[in-house]
């Protein structure tokens, strides 16, 4: 049984990243604006042990834990937007690497905190004039394959401005459908964006009446109410989830959740399954094409680091070599063309079976864009279809079980 959900934060999301921190006082600890697909495959899961009377108390039921681990498969999270006054959800994505952001024009005038977008598009490298760094130790054919990757060529006399970190749907849609040219760049489209507020931990020691130094200390906490625009218009924010293989006789409709740190309250209610579904506007846009774009929606794991697990270097005819693998869910050779990839984005957890923390993983973050060609037949609608917020983690794996590596299909229009 698969059901889409929503949830709904009852006072703000604290969630703190990887990063360990000293128990000093006065210490302000890092945060995240959402959780990762770990915290929330955890917090799923969790909730159908619950109602399944299994105990949270280590020791117990520990093999009936790690069954629900393997059993129950969650895809998110994916950040949903409303206006308070509103009924209806819209999904919320990562600002895609291949976007360029650059000032507005008339931003200089009146302020305008919009700006405009335009494409990085890749384009095939001189190889002659451009070399690898930081692949010390590499097989020949991994260096090879790499310095064979297309690069953007950017002619931008003004410095670019930080991403927004999220889109909105209606401007990644147009984004996949038709990416604006370099000489036609896409005027900004601002979206709600998370907003924190900074929580503080304080303890008392009951002998000295003083403050715990262990235990005083700053958070971020990430508001679910945001204004948005000059007329401070009010948006909800809130997270949906996708979970698959749990007892189709269990409510996980819940009014109360705990999730992230502070184990903080959402409330879980069902969320229509269009919401989620591939726009009919762009599968009725897309004309069949060797080319395509993946935009990673939530973080990837990867062993392989910044590539996908299944592409590896291979020898073409003219004695080169170039990343190629299939497509998970596809029948389909493919090439890596080109990758735009972020620095590395850090996720750890609890692992409530083995009541320990789980190891920092280096992800590769959502908003990576890897471009792809097919070997054989065009990409059609029917691989459009099944690639929306598919999974390109290995089938199977932890991973993909949790929620990584989840993707939107997109057009490239190559010009060379």
């Amino acid at each position: 049984m698969t059901i889409d959900l929503i949830l709904t934060p009852r006072d703000g999301l604290t969630v703190k990243d990887a990063r360990g921190f000293d128990r000093a006082g006065g210490i302000a600890t890092g945060g995240l604006p959402w959780p990762g697909p770990a915290t929330t495959a955890g917090a799923t899961r969790a909730v159908v042990g619950r109602l399944l009377g299994l105990s949270e108390v280590f020791g117990q039921d520990k093999r009936a834990w790690k069954a629900i681990a393997e059993q129950v498969q969650v895809q998110g999270p994916i950040v949903l937007t409303k206006p308070l006054d509103e009924a209806r959800w819209s999904p919320l994505w990562p600002a895609p690497q291949d976007a360029l952001r650059l000032p507005h024009p008339r931003a200089g005038e009146d302020n305008d905190p919009e700006g405009r977008i335009r494409w990085l598009e890749p384009r095939p490298r001189d190889t002659t004039a451009w070399h690898v760094r930081g692949l010390w130790g590499a097989e020949p054919g991994e260096t090879a394959a790499t310095e064979g990757l297309w690069l953007p060529h950017p002619d931008v006399q003004s410095k670019p401005l930080a991403h927004h970190s999220l889109w909105s749907d209606d401007f990644m849609l147009d984004w996949l459908r038709r990416p604006p040219r370099t000489d036609r760049p896409r005027d900004e489209r601002l979206a709600p964006q998370p907003q924190k507020r900074v929580d503080i931990h304080l303890a008392i020691d009951p002998g000295s009446l003083a403050a715990k130094d262990e235990a005083l200390f700053t958070h971020p906490t990430y508001e679910p109410l945001v204004q948005t625009g000059r007329g401070k218009s009010v948006h909800e924010l809130a997270l949906a989830l996708r979970v698959t293989g749990s007892d189709p006789g269990l409510d996980l409709c819940l009014p109360v959740w705990r999730i992230g740190g502070e184990g903080r309250f959402a409330a879980a209610t069902l969320l229509p399954g269009e919401v989620l579904a591939i726009p009919e506007a762009l599968a009725r846009s897309w004309e069949d094409s060797r080319f395509l774009r993946l935009v990673l929606v939530t973080p990837a794991q990867f062993e392989a680091g910044w590539r996908p697990d299944w592409l590896e270097p291979s020898v073409t005819q003219g004695s080169t070599y170039q990343f190629e693998g299939t497509v998970p869910g596809l029948e389909r050779r493919v090439a890596l063309r080109a990758a735009f990839v972020d620095r590395a984005w850090w996720t750890s957890g609890w692992d409530l079976a083995e009541h320990r923390p789980k190891p920092s993983i280096a992800c590769v973050a959502a908003g990576t864009v890897y471009y792809l060609e097919s070997l054989a037949e065009p990409f059609t609608c029917a691989d459009l279809r099944e690639l929306w917020l598919g999974c390109i983690q290995r089938p199977g794996d932890a991973a993909a079980r949790d929620g990584f590596g989840l993707v939107l299909p997109g057009a490239w229009p190559v010009s060379v």
